[in-house]
Parts: C-alpha cells; sequence; structure tokens
C-alpha cells in the first residue's frame, strides 16, 4: 500500500513540474513576442516604409501593340465562306431575340410590326427545355447516296433550292449558301417535299412563310444572311456561334422532339415523363 501511495505522488509531482515548466515556455516565448512587437511599432513610420519598399523588386511593364482590335466572343465583324451555326444548349434561355432579329431582317419592308412567321430560324419549347431550330446544312454522301447535295436541294423536283456561290443580296443571299427562290417554289399546298424529306430524317430547317400575293405560303431556308448571320449577333447569350464547321450538318441534325428529350435527359439527367 505504501508503495502504491509513493508512486502516485511521484506521477503527482512530475505532473506538476511538467504543467510549471510548459508554463514557463509559453511566458518566455509570449515575452519575446511583445517585445518584439513592441520594438517594431516603436520605430518611426518613415523607416517601417523604408524597409518594406527594400524588399520590392520593380520590373517595368512591355507593352504589346495589337495589330487589329479584338472584338467580342462569338460575334461577327465580316462575311464568312463555308461556316455554320452552332448551338450551345446550356446558354440558350429561349429569348427568342433570335427569331425576331431574322423576322425584321426578313419581312416585308412595308410590313407593319414584326411577325415571327418570316423567322428562318424557330425557337421550339419542350418541358423545360428551349432549343432553336435551323437549316444545319446537310450533305448526302456520295458513296452511299449517290450524290453531295443537301437532302432538300435534292428531293425539290423544281430546283428550287439552289446554293448561290456569288452574292445575290448583300447580307442576304448568297456567298455559297442555300435558298429557296420564290418564282421556282409553288409552296407548301403543292409541294412540300423539302420539309417532308427534312421533317422525317434530319431537323426541320425549311419553313413556310405567311401567303404572299398570290395566295401561296412559299418555302424559307436560312441562308445565313450570305454569311453574316443575324441571329448570331443577336443572341444576348452567346449561345449561337458561327464557325467553321468540324462535322457534317447531319451531326447536329435532330427532329425537334428528339432534340427535345435528348436536351432535357443532358440537362437534368432524367427522362422526361410525358
Amino acid at each position: 500500500m505504501e508503495n502504491c501511495v509513493s508512486i502516485m505522488s511521484i506521477e503527482e509531482s512530475s505532473s506538476e513540474g511538467m504543467t510549471r515548466r510548459t508554463f514557463v515556455g509559453i511566458a518566455a516565448v509570449g515575452g519575446i513576442a511583445v517585445g518584439f512587437l513592441a520594438g517594431w511599432l516603436s520605430k518611426p513610420a518613415e523607416k517601417v516604409v523604408e524597409e518594406v519598399i527594400k524588399e520590392v523588386t520593380v520590373t517595368e511593364t512591355e507593352y504589346i501593340t495589337v495589330p487589329e482590335p479584338i472584338y467580342p466572343q462569338r460575334r461577327v465583324v465580316e462575311p464568312q465562306q463555308g461556316w455554320h451555326k452552332v448551338v450551345d444548349y446550356g446558354r440558350c434561355v429561349g429569348c427568342r431575340l433570335c427569331e425576331y432579329e431574322c423576322a425584321l431582317k426578313y419581312q416585308p419592308e412595308d410590313f407593319q410590326g414584326v411577325n415571327l412567321e418570316y423567322s428562318r430560324i424557330r425557337m421550339h419549347r419542350f418541358l423545360y427545355v428551349d432549343a432553336p431550330i435551323f437549316c444545319r446544312y446537310c450533305h448526302l454522301e456520295d458513296w452511299v447516296e449517290g450524290t453531295t447535295k443537301s437532302p432538300c436541294e435534292y428531293s425539290c423536283p423544281f430546283d428550287a433550292l439552289p446554293v448561290v456561290e456569288e452574292v445575290m443580296e448583300e447580307g442576304k443571299i448568297g456567298n455559297g449558301y442555300k435558298w429557296i427562290d420564290p418564282e421556282k417554289c409553288v409552296g407548301l399546298e403543292e409541294c412540300g417535299r423539302c420539309l417532308e424529306i427534312c421533317e422525317e430524317q434530319f431537323g426541320s430547317g425549311i419553313v413556310f412563310l405567311p401567303k404572299d400575293d398570290k395566295g401561296i405560303k412559299r418555302g424559307a431556308v436560312c441562308t445565313m444572311c450570305a454569311g453574316e448571320p443575324a441571329c448570331v449577333n443577336a443572341c444576348p447569350e452567346q449561345a449561337l456561334r458561327f464557325e467553321p464547321p468540324q462535322q457534317d450538318g447531319r451531326y447536329y441534325a435532330h427532329r425537334p422532339s428528339d432534340l427535345g428529350e435528348l436536351l432535357f435527359l443532358k440537362l437534368y439527367g432524367v427522362r422526361r415523363n410525358l
């Protein structure tokens, strides 16, 4: 019993001694820190600034002269040939400004107001998903389909869907892009072959305009504004890009219903329950 008491007393004394030593060490370090701080604060402000400045290394900045102006991202500043439009669906909010700008550009000049039926780009709305639909400039494969024409151009029996190589109307028609000739197109009621092939296999890029003076709903297609698409510059979210093609337009072309399903799955990670 005596041995146990002596061992406990030794442990208590050693623990008390360790606590005192720790306290003394902390006090010593604190005293040194306080002394250093007091000495630093006692220095004049000018000397402190001088010591700080001595530690700073001054380097000269070389300015580079840009040979040409830098334009905002995804804006078309000059006509381009052979390019196509691409949609960043994650940015698109469905504001329909692209439709508005297109309709305003292509509707009759004496038309009062804005009729979106004249637009070559159409916004399709689905459940929580908006998708602009326009001509993707698909091309058939010669080794499979026997031609490299667009499906709509190949199916038109009146040759009303030519590719206009030269600029026919600046900012609207030509420069290597498609166009539907209103003089040759007989309208939706009499034909509609281009719309049929596009809706069945591609992206519904063909639109039919309001009835003209002869009462005919003639077809129209995105002409890329002859290489300066107004919809791209009008998009406030920069969801539309105009760039050199990376793929055949068929890669981007989807039927609107299929595109709505695909976008909903990609954006929300689940399938729609319809």
